[in-house]
């Protein structure tokens, strides 16, 4: 919700006529599909740490290769347009995605630590 707030606090400070409006996917959509996407993520992989904590590698590659391909599939339509709002929006996209990402990434870390520690 922070993180929503700051993109479209820094949208609106460094583009102040632009309308949010125009978006293919608004700010919130975006936020909404990329945090439960990452709670979907750090759920499955608690219950593959309980069951079988070896595989929490295995199972973030997969469950990241699905959250892209679902990603792209979510972008798409804003890959074929050339407006300078669609360039704004792809921009955004994959900000987000990389924001998202980062945070999927340091979790699986911990939980990797800690497969270790168990050994």
């Amino acid at each position: 919700m922070i993180l929503a707030g700051i993109d479209f606090l820094l949208l609106k400070r460094l583009l102040p006529n632009f309308n949010t409006n125009t978006l293919y996917h608004s700010i919130p959509t975006l936020f909404a599909f990329f945090g439960l996407s990452s709670l979907l993520v750090l759920f499955v992989q608690n219950k593959v740490y309980k069951k079988n904590p070896e595989q929490i590698g295995y199972v973030f590659l997969l469950l990241s290769s699905l959250k892209t391909v679902v990603a792209y599939v979510l972008v798409h339509p804003v890959l074929q347009d050339t407006n300078s709002v669609a360039k704004l929006e792809k921009i955004n996209f994959f900000s987000v995605f990389v924001v998202f990402l980062s945070i999927d990434v340091v979790l699986t870390s911990r939980l990797l630590k800690n497969v270790g520690k168990k050994n």
